[in-house]
């Protein structure tokens, strides 16, 4: 029988309320907790990545990190109660720390009344022990309750009030843009058209600026999303599957809602993307058939050549600024020392000198923009931001601004030459070497950020995005460190 396994992208939504499990970002007694108060999962705060543990192979153990600050599910005491905070920077794979991050997932999976796959999720800590374990759970008398850690038999464990329905969200862990076109693997956009009596897509424009081929994506609670023509003012323009699987523009917002031949599925397949239809759970396609050509058809039950899609926006000029950083947030790890430069000196007489040296080295900062919800499509922005960076001490402060343009998950590489003066003491018949050493380490911090974009319609839209992640590379803590030798005897008969 396979191992069943958590997908790499989940929400968690549970069954004891409905809410979905939602990372605390607010300062606040209940600060990194999970609640059980989430509204949907289209939000950095409700999503979190699984990975399978690498020193316990074939356990079942994972570590789950929430998608918004990239830390780790972990144990730690609030008060009297222990809870399960996202707050370890790394993995912990040794089951006898107390800042082990190893969780072991107890999955069933069933099937629903339409024949879909439904996973079931419950957490126990890691342990040794298979019959009694630390159990997740929630407290009963509580509306929106923070998991907690508790002792508990696996036997009596109240399975409704722990359990979660686990959202797959494995091959769209990010969202695409609001507003969007898409390309079929003929070169053409895709529009609305009239064809045979029918309100039909076609990939049939060749022109970006064409505003028949700009879509706007609503994303829904559940992460479909239902697609609608940017520019028409009918308000029955959803896509819906209709007769022969072709699928049309005539579904009022409300209708679109409630109806799974309405929903969509978005897949990412490395810089495509696939189209999977709610009702038929058949993928999307270009398809010609008798006098309809190059329509869009969800026909395919895997990915052809045909449902692959490029995606692009319709944007003429984007601007990233007011860009405000979680400090509290950062994460640091990755922590190596290096040697930056090495001398030494040699006094070779019988009284002590001082001996200046000079010690050069090249230090490289790398920094990346991006994000951990939507999509940014490839499109150079213009963006003012500082630079967080760490100091003494391993603390994050931010330091010199940049503008210009910048290609969004793009890195940054930054090379400075120092060049330093040491002063030694070096001791009667002594070699003294010196060494420049650092700490430098990898630092992740989440930041929101106003987003101002020129469509192609000429519209300027304006938004307030949180799911802004910054990672920079540097160096710090700078120091020297000496090693004396003692030179060996001269020998008196030279």
């Amino acid at each position: 029988m396979p191992v069943v396994e958590l997908p790499s992208c989940i929400a968690l939504c549970s069954q004891s309320n409905g809410s979905y499990l939602r990372y605390v970002h607010e300062h606040g007694e209940s600060f990194r907790q999970l609640q059980l108060n989430g509204k949907d999962a289209i939000n950095p705060y409700t999503r979190y990545d699984v990975e399978v543990s690498r020193g316990h192979n074939g356990s079942g153990l994972v570590h789950i990190r929430c998608r918004y600050n990239r830390k780790y599910w972990v144990a730690r005491q609030r008060g009297d109660a222990w809870c399960i905070a996202a707050d370890a920077d790394e993995p912990e794979e040794d089951l006898t720390n107390p800042n082990c991050t190893l969780i072991k997932p107890i999955i069933v999976t069933t099937t629903d009344d339409s024949g879909e796959s439904v996973m079931t999720v419950r957490f126990v800590a890691a342990g040794d022990d298979e019959v009694t374990r630390r159990r997740m759970t929630f407290a009963k008398d509580d509306a929106s309750p923070c998991m907690l850690v508790v002792d508990g038999e696996l036997d009596h464990h109240d399975s409704a009030g722990d359990a979660f329905t686990v959202l797959n969200l494995e091959n769209s862990a990010r969202l695409l843009p609001s507003f969007v076109m898409f390309k079929g693997n003929n070169g053409m956009f895709l529009a609305p058209r009239r064809i045979n009596n029918r309100n039909l897509l076609q990939f049939a424009v060749s022109d970006i600026g064409d505003l028949t081929a700009m879509f706007h994506l609503s994303h829904m609670n559940n992460g479909t999303v239902l697609i609608a023509p940017a520019d028409l003012n009918s308000s029955a323009s959803y896509w819906n599957l209709e007769n022969g699987n072709w699928i049309e523009t005539n579904m009022s917002f409300s209708n679109a809602a409630a109806n799974t031949s309405a929903w969509f599925w978005i897949y990412q397949v490395k810089d495509r993307f696939a189209i999977l239809n709610g009702r038929s759970n058949r993928f999307c396609k270009r398809l010609s058939m008798g006098n309809i050509n190059n329509c869009l058809n969800a026909v395919d039950p895997t990915i052809m050549a045909e449902a692959l899609i490029a995606v692009e926006e319709p944007i003429l000029h984007r601007e990233i600024h007011s860009i405000s950083y979680r400090l509290m947030e950062a994460r640091v790890y990755d922590t190596t020392m290096l040697t930056m430069a090495t001398t030494a000196a040699v006094n070779d007489t019988s009284t002590e000198n001082t001996k200046r040296l000079r010690l050069v080295y090249e230090e490289e900062e790398m920094s990346t923009w991006d994000t951990t919800l939507e999509l940014k499509l490839g499109y150079k922005s213009t963006i003012r931001a500082g630079f967080p960076k760490l100091g003494l001490g391993a603390r994050v402060s931010i330091s010199a601004e940049f503008y210009g343009a910048y290609n969004w998950g793009e890195t940054m590489e930054k090379k400075v030459r120092h060049e330093v003066v040491y002063e030694a003491a070096v001791p009667p018949r002594t070699k003294v070497t010196v060494k420049a050493v650092a700490a430098r380490s990898a630092v992740t911090v989440p930041f929101n950020y106003r987003q101002v974009d020129v469509t192609t319609d000429g519209r300027v839209r304006s938004s307030i995005k949180r799911d802004g992640l910054y990672t920079g590379i540097n160096s710090y803590d700078f120091n020297f460190e000496t090693v004396e030798e003692k030179l060996p005897e001269r020998n008196p008969s030279a």
